[in-house]
Order: structure tokens, then sequence, then C-alpha cells
């Protein structure tokens, strides 16, 4: 849930965690998980958890390849829930830092559609990836 990833990213931030191969839990999947039914509520609050991610001391020690990866991939989520000018600011920030970002252009030119628009292309991105 957006509750756990949260949890995870501040207890990332004090303590240093390991990869183990192996299966430590098991979960059922049915049609009224919250991840099924709140799809856009989910999406909003993973926006807000990984606009923290940002903020955190961390991420200023990225390299710029990275900050770009995640600046363009934040201005997609943002542009996917219609909030135009945040998209843009975000976008901006990766073709700031690497001019020659062609996914933050192509995600940029899509804020030109507005938010009915940028709603209309996240739509169709979403049922054509299913």
């Amino acid at each position: 849930t957006l509750e756990d990833h949260d949890f995870w990213l501040r207890m990332a931030a004090h303590y240093r965690f390991a990869y183990l191969d192996e299966p430590l839990a098991h979960y059922r999947v049915h049609d009224q998980m919250t991840t099924k039914t709140a799809a856009e509520e989910m999406r909003r609050g993973n926006i807000l958890v990984q606009g923290r991610a940002m903020a955190m001391p961390a991420f200023d020690r990225l390299q710029p390849a990275q900050k770009v990866s995640v600046y363009t991939f934040y201005g997609a989520k943002l542009l996917a829930l219609g909030e135009i000018e945040q998209a843009r600011y975000s976008l901006m920030k990766a073709i700031r830092i690497n001019p020659f970002t062609l996914k933050a252009y192509g995600f940029l030119l899509f804020t030109l559609f507005g938010k009915k628009g940028a709603l209309q292309i996240a739509h169709l991105r979403r049922r054509v990836r299913r």
C-alpha cells in the first residue's frame, strides 16, 4: 500500500537495507483490493510520497542522470493526474539538467493540450498498456 511505501522510504533515510532473494510474504489478489478500486487516489498518494522522497537529503546526492529520470517520471505522473503546471515545472527541471532528455520534451509537449487533453492521453496510455 501507499502507507507501506511511505514507511519504507522514511526508514531508508535512517537505516541500511539488504536484498534477500526469497519470498517472505504472501497476499491474496481480489477485485475489491484498494489497489484495484481506488486507482486515482493511489496515484495521487504516490505523487505525495515521491515528492517527499525528492525533498530528502539523499535525493541531492543522486547523479544528474538519476535526477533527470526522477523529474521526468514525476512530471509524467503529474501530467497523468492533470496537474499541468506542476508537471511542466518537473519536466523543465529535467530538461535544465540535461537538455537532450527527449522523453521530458515529449511529456512537456503533452502539457500543451491542457488538463482535459492530458487526462485523455493518460487514459488512452493506460488502456494501451493493459
